[in-house]
């Protein structure tokens, strides 16, 4: 909105009377600043030297006798854009009062807001203070001041190149404790490690800004996606001159927990296995990783954007790049000549500039994931409408409301040679969306080359000869594998002995009642060792391992040797035959709708000396595929296919995978085996607007549950 000074004799906007102004350190370009604290809200805002000339100035003047007392006092003239910039920030900031009385407090009732502005902007993030830690820092600052000397820092990084360089020495420790941390009691021991070594890092901070004489009025949490994380404000740190020491307190948190990891990384080489080690792994690991990848982060407000605020010199560095952002992408889209936001050498506006291109692309995926995330954590209804509203409020209104700043400078942009440029791209854009496309199609398929017949032992047994070689053409019953059980033969003598043993004793039977009751005992005995000499024979049979189909054999398992114990479950050897021939694919549920009336294409195999052979597509199932039949096609055997473990099996797909059958067109392979590669089909064509629709409206229904 611009506000209008076309009355130089209306009263300005008095001031707040409870702004407090203080010096504050030199701008990027050197000169000085001051800041005014607003307490109603616990904000900073830094100014320069002429604003600070006119709030000293502004009083209950109108715009003439403001730019009177200006021209009088420092000798310069005022210009009237000067103090409408000025009006501006105040009003837009509320550090100015109405002049009724009561006015704070309706300052703070304009501040409010509904109930339902705070939960749409807040339930993503909001903050619960805990604890006024001023008192707490004064008394015990005399115990911890020896660690913020320059010495401890210089023993902390000696202590931890030592322990970072013994701990590469032992790789596979570290690895069985990360690999550790899966189980239940790790998770409770990394969420207590984590609330721990958070709790210092905010102390980081709070020491830091008591060290420099900063006041800390609040420690507390904070709720990301209700997720709790700790917080300090020390946002008087505005109020310091020295660079560093903003600096400094930015740095304190990450410090600490570097801090926290050197010492815990060289406590982990020398502790014993044991609880004591996996605390101290736990708190090096997550000092390391989250510091360096969370902490320093620089695109949310997190350490590393105070951080790389104060090395640069500029305050509200989020909101002035993307100022500067917004008026880089007008210029390069329509040509607009509008002034820079601000005045800055041409490097720090360039950095700036990409920091908000950065910052933009980073947030949309992050918000974006963030959305689904919310969508995910509520029940379907309420997880909807959030995603939804914060769809709305954090990626899509930013966009509608420069959108609208665009249109409402229409008149201008169309004058620029610029805007035709750019709309014409626009136009090659949209038709590069909107016209059909050839699409290629890739089916994950095994190629059975031949109906198979696998071989496997009938028994754990010891191998004694190998009569198989590949690709050698056999018959039903050829001995392929000679197999041993060094006790069988002991086992049959033994069973022969009692036969021959109850034999003899029968024959010396009498007629008496005694033997005639003895007789029936022998003869239960007969039985039970002729069925185990049986079954020791028919065992002694099947160590031949034969074919049981006629064929070609194709694989045979490596490192098969005579005295090899082999279990009954190794699969001995594949036996084909290629006058059969079959390929199994699978086809994802999004490109069934590509597929249409084509059903001509090419088996690509993976290994690259085999040929291509030309397929036709014989049978697509009407319904998904509950497990792979195959297991050459999972993602844990080296295939392309994402599946998951239930209970009784781990071929279960994630995504919808449909089952396709076709038939080679040529002769089998010369060299029968199982192959493994893909089907090559050609698609109808579709646009990319028309595949981004269909694979939204997919999505839909399913979430839907229609």
């Amino acid at each position: 909105m611009r506000l209008s000074l076309a009355n130089p004799d209306a009263p300005l906007p008095a001031l707040r009377t409870d702004l407090r102004i203080s010096e504050s350190a030199p701008g990027q370009d050197g000169g000085e600043r001051w800041v005014i604290y607003d307490p109603l809200r616990h904000r900073y805002f830094q100014v320069g030297r002429q604003t600070l000339h006119l709030l000293s100035l502004w009083g209950t003047r109108t715009t003439a006798a403001l730019k009177a007392a200006y021209l009088e006092k420092y000798r310069a003239p005022l210009d009237d854009t000067v103090i409408e910039m000025v009006q501006k920030f105040l009003t837009t900031n509320h550090l100015t009062q109405s002049g009724k009385p009561g006015a704070l407090a309706d300052q703070r009732a304009r501040t409010r807001k509904t109930l339902f502005q705070w939960l749409t902007r807040n339930y993503l993030f909001f903050r619960v203070p805990l604890i006024r830690p001023q008192p707490f820092l004064t008394a015990t600052w005399p115990l911890v001041a020896p660690l913020f000397t320059r010495a401890a820092t210089y023993a902390i990084i000696a202590l931890g190149l030592l322990g970072l360089w013994m701990a590469s020495r032992q790789p596979q420790a570290f690895w069985s404790y990360a690999t550790s941390m899966a189980s239940f009691g790790s998770l409770l021991g990394l969420a207590l490690t984590l609330a721990v070594t958070k709790s210092l890092h905010e102390l980081g901070h709070a020491y830091q800004a008591h060290r420099r004489g900063c006041r800390v009025p609040e420690m507390g949490i904070a709720f990301m996606v209700l997720f709790p994380i700790l917080y300090t404000d020390v946002s008087e740190a505005w109020r310091l001159k020295a660079r560093r020491d903003r600096v400094m307190i930015d740095a304190g948190g990450v410090c600490v927990e570097l801090a926290l990891a050197a010492i815990a990384t060289l406590l982990w080489v020398f502790l014993p296995d044991g609880p004591l080690r996996m605390a101290a792994f736990m708190v090096a690991t997550t000092g390391w990783i989250l510091s360096l990848l969370v902490n320093l982060n620089p695109f949310m407000r997190f350490d590393g954007y105070y951080l790389l605020s104060d090395l640069w010199g500029i305050q509200n560095l989020q909101p002035r790049s993307f100022a500067l952002g917004r008026w880089n992408l007008r210029r390069a889209l329509f040509g607009v000549t509008d002034p820079a936001p601000e005045p800055l050498p041409r490097g720090l506006r360039r950095r700036l500039i990409a920091y908000a291109y950065a910052t933009w692309i980073y947030r949309f995926f992050l918000l974006l994931g963030i959305a689904l995330l919310v969508y995910h954590l509520f029940f379907k209804a309420l997880g909807v409408l959030l995603f939804v509203v914060e769809l709305y409020f954090f990626i899509a209104r930013p966009i509608l409301r420069e959108a609208g700043e665009w249109w409402s400078r229409r008149a201008q942009i169309a004058r620029a040679p610029r805007f035709y440029a750019t709309l014409t791209v626009l136009t090659g854009l949209i038709l590069f969306c909107t016209w059909p496309l050839p699409k290629t199609l890739k089916l994950p398929a095994l190629h059975f080359v031949g109906t198979q017949f696998d071989v496997y032992p009938k028994h754990d047994a010891q191998l004694t000869a190998v009569t198989a070689r590949i690709g050698q053409a056999v018959t039903s019953g050829d001995p392929l594998f000679t197999f041993t059980l060094p006790d069988l033969a002991a086992e049959k003598a033994s069973a022969q002995a009692e036969l021959t043993r109850i034999a003899t004793q029968t024959r010396r039977l009498t007629s008496d009642a005694q033997d005639r009751s003895n007789a029936i005992i022998l003869a239960t005995e007969r039985q039970l060792y002729q069925e185990r000499l049986t079954a020791l024979e028919q065992t002694e049979g099947q160590l031949a391992v034969r074919a049981e189909a006629p064929g070609l054999l194709a694989d045979i398992a490596p490192d098969l040797r005579p005295g090899l114990w082999v279990s009954k479950t190794t699969l001995l050897a594949r036996i084909v035959n290629p006058a059969q021939s079959n390929i199994t694919a699978y086809i994802a549920e999004e490109d069934r709708v590509f597929l249409g009336d084509q059903r001509q294409g090419t088996f690509i195999p993976d290994d690259p000396a085999r040929p291509k052979t030309a397929v036709t597509l014989a049978q697509i199932a009407v319904s998904r595929s509950e497990t792979l039949e195959t297991r050459e096609l999972l993602m844990s055997s080296g295939g392309p296919i994402a599946t998951i473990a239930d209970a009784q099996t781990d071929t279960v797909p994630i995504d919808n995978w449909f089952r396709v059958t076709a038939t080679p067109d040529t002769a089998a392979l010369q060299s029968p085996t199982l192959v493994r590669g893909i089907i090559r089909i050609k698609g109808e064509p579709v646009s990319l607007a028309t595949r981004a629709f269909r694979q939204i409206a997919r999505v839909l229904v399913r979430e839907a549950g229609l």
